[in-house]
């Protein structure tokens, strides 16, 4: 039987710990309102800074709990009454030592973490490097969705027609996939199909065909091997700024990676679990960075965005010159297939946010498109005007129609959707006119 004073000694280092514990967690939270306040350098990757708030608060409720089983140890009459083995100081070191560390790390890497979370949505191709997983699920940009049984985002449309329903076969990136959009219906393919039925009263067919990172190289390979399969009446293309460098950081052409999607593909447990772990996912970035001699995301962001730079400001490097080049020729050979197999096509420019911000300064990629477009005869719609008139009109400032510097939230796609479902109903009354008898 152990001496009723050596286990209220042992109750009181045990509600110390605790209590001490706390205030490590307190010193902790004043660096993290430091860090809110921008008092500390605030290069954070992508939902970095989003997330301090929460740090803060789980630091507070952590230190709540520490320091009232601090004190429940040492006040307690039932804790007194333990007897037998210094069991509680022994589940306190227990705790304290193993847990609190990495209950600490879990909270405070967040911010350093941000949202590049692991996903299972995308798998590994030969030709195009990577494309959507069919049937998959998973959470991308930290929204969760869904890949159809095709292997794309939305409802399954049959390759096989059985009707004569419009059909409208969308291309591109992330942008037409609805990156950082939880729901399909807030993607320009649904909103454009909306639209259209509502202006022609019958169902319309629209496919979303976009995929996180494409370019046309690779949309004009997906056309080849999947999209001429569904017998679309128009293809519509939409492009952005990154479509022109984005290409740069692969290896295919002379990068150093496959590819931000593959890198964040998962299909392993351990690595799904970093998803629910900021230390997991800190741990395997170090060994990435390790691995390359640096962190693959920031160099394919640098070099992504210095090229983009050079194009915007008119004063492109020969790189910059066979990024533009090389995306045109794509977008050629796309055009070309649409003309071969009977299939209307239009190509549509999607602005970034800044251009839309000062769209007098920033427009020159889209006047090289123009000026390319209308060399070519390739039906061409350049959003940037529309959406400089219709914020204006609305008496919005466009980063509230953005959710990142590329990305467009549900508002955004409704006035991109207004504008390509107007310019598809003159394509198709042109075309009725000039098959007309």
């Amino acid at each position: 039987m152990r001496s009723s004073k050596k286990t209220k000694t042992e109750l009181r280092l045990s509600g110390l710990l605790f209590i001490v514990s706390g205030v490590v967690l307190v010193v902790l939270l004043i660096w993290f309102v430091v860090l809110l306040f921008n008092l500390l350098p605030d290069e954070l990757p992508f939902g970095g800074r989003e997330k301090i708030g929460g740090v803060s608060t789980k630091l507070i409720f952590t230190f709540l709990f520490l320091f009232l089983t601090g004190v429940l140890f040492t006040r307690s009459k039932i804790l007194k009454r333990l007897n037998a083995k210094p069991l509680a100081l022994n589940i306190s070191l227990l705790l304290i030592v193993l847990f609190l560390p990495t209950i600490l790390l879990e909270i405070s890497l967040a911010p350093f973490v941000g949202f590049h979370q692991r996903t299972s949505i995308f798998q590994q191709d030969n030709q195009r490097i990577w494309k959507l997983k069919p049937n998959s699920s998973g959470r991308w940009g930290g929204v969760p969705v869904k890949i159809n049984s095709e292997g794309l985002r939305g409802e399954v449309i049959p390759k096989q027609r059985v009707n004569d329903n419009l059909r409208l076969l969308f291309l591109g990136d992330s942008v037409t996939f609805g990156y950082l959009l939880e729901h399909d219906q807030s993607t320009i393919p649904s909103k454009v199909k909306s639209f259209l039925e509502q202006e022609i009263g019958d169902s319309i067919e629209a496919i979303n065909a976009g995929i996180g990172g494409y370019s046309p190289w690779q949309s004009r390979l997906f056309l080849e091997e999947e999209g001429l399969d569904y017998h679309p009446d128009i293809i519509i293309l939409t492009i952005v700024l990154n479509d022109f460098t984005q290409k740069f950081s692969l290896d295919r052409f002379g990068g150093f990676w496959k590819g931000y999607q593959l890198a964040m593909n998962s299909q392993y447990f351990f690595s799904r679990m970093e998803n629910h772990s900021n230390l997991l996912t800190w741990l395997r970035r170090k060994a990435q960075q390790k691995s390359y001699g640096f962190n693959p995301v920031e160099r394919a962001e640098e070099l992504e965005y210095g090229m983009l730079q050079e194009i915007v400001d008119a004063v492109p490097s020969d790189r910059a010159n066979e990024a533009i080049n090389l995306t045109l020729s794509e977008i050629e050979k796309i055009s070309d297939m649409c003309t071969m197999n009977n299939i209307e096509f239009l190509l549509v420019f999607y602005p970034a946010v800044f251009q839309v911000e000062e769209p007098e300064l920033l427009n020159r990629p889209q006047k090289l498109v123009d000026k390319f477009a209308t060399e070519k005869q390739i039906p061409y719609l350049d959003l940037l005007p529309h959406f400089t008139v219709k914020i204006s009109q609305m008496g919005f400032q466009p980063t509230q129609i953005y959710l990142d510097d590329t990305h467009p939230n549900s508002l955004a796609n409704g006035i991109a959707a207004e504008t390509i479902s107007n310019r598809i109903l003159k394509m198709i009354s042109d075309s009725l006119q000039t098959n007309s008898p």
